[in-house]
């Protein structure tokens, strides 16, 4: 596949997953329960339709069976269930949640000392269809279209440190709909900056994983933690802001050495 088709196909894989959240007419607002339902059946088609449509595309194109297509496109967006899968997406996926969790160091000393840590004050709200959706669906289809799927398509067309750098432009424009939610411009904006920086962080979390699965749980994570309420800290007595700042800092400082320490590839 030509540059520009790879990029043409990853801009259909990125569009098309926000269009397929509005495939239902929106009549109600995005946490009514029959519009979650409805978002999950027509993300999980087109997730159904982006992988078939890859693998169909691969058959034709190397002149093999479906099936070796399949299994091809499964290795390429490192989704693969080989001999080895406990191994590498069982220890990907543990240092992945290891090292978001020394990232969010800070926010879980924080919430602990307020509120303790358990999942029932991590998790917010007591709406068990969002959670669904936001723990689980969410982290689980955005990774597998826009780390998995977009990755394999850019990588072997411009190479693998630039497709992680660009694709996940990609995952923040896909935030953009939020305006027409009636969000306000500026926190659309920042949602495109917030979610582009996780984007890269998660393409890099694949690379020094092998795994998508790995990225999955880490957006689980994140997506339970949600921004870190930084502001929170100043209300805090003295000696207990002292220590919740220290976590912040020692935690965001230990990441930044652990990336910096991954051997990615070229």
């Amino acid at each position: 596949m030509s540059v520009w088709g790879a990029v043409g196909v990853a801009c259909l894989l990125g569009g098309g997953y926000v269009a397929s959240i509005y495939a239902f007419p929106q009549r109600y607002e995005r946490n009514h329960p029959t519009t979650i339902k409805q978002r999950i059946l027509s993300v999980s088609g087109f997730c159904v339709a982006a992988v078939a449509g890859l693998t169909l595309y691969r058959a034709w194109d190397q002149d093999v069976s479906l099936w070796q297509s399949f299994a091809q496109v499964l290795v390429d967006s490192k989704l693969s269930l080989g001999d080895n899968a406990v191994e590498v997406h069982g220890m990907g996926i543990f240092k992945a949640l290891g090292a978001y969790g020394i990232l969010f160091m800070g926010p879980l000393v924080q919430h602990g000392l307020q509120h303790g840590l358990s999942p029932t004050t991590l998790v917010r709200g007591n709406n068990k269809l969002q959670a669904l959706r936001d723990l689980v669906f969410a982290p689980i289809t955005e990774e597998l279209v826009y780390r998995g799927l977009v990755l394999a398509v850019l990588a072997p067309a411009i190479g693998v440190r630039a497709a992680c750098w660009t694709s996940p432009l990609l995952f923040g424009f896909a935030h953009l709909h939020h305006l027409l939610n009636g969000t306000p411009p500026f926190t659309v904006l920042f949602q495109f900056l917030y979610t582009s920086l996780f984007g890269w962080m998660s393409a890099f979390t694949v690379l020094a994983t092998d795994s998508v699965y790995a990225a999955m749980a880490a957006h689980a994570f994140c997506n339970t933690m949600g921004f870190p309420p930084i502001d929170g800290v100043f209300s805090l007595p003295p000696t207990t802001r002292v220590v919740v700042a220290t976590s912040y800092i020692v935690g965001l400082a230990s990441f930044i050495y652990l990336v910096s320490t991954i051997q990615f590839p070229q």
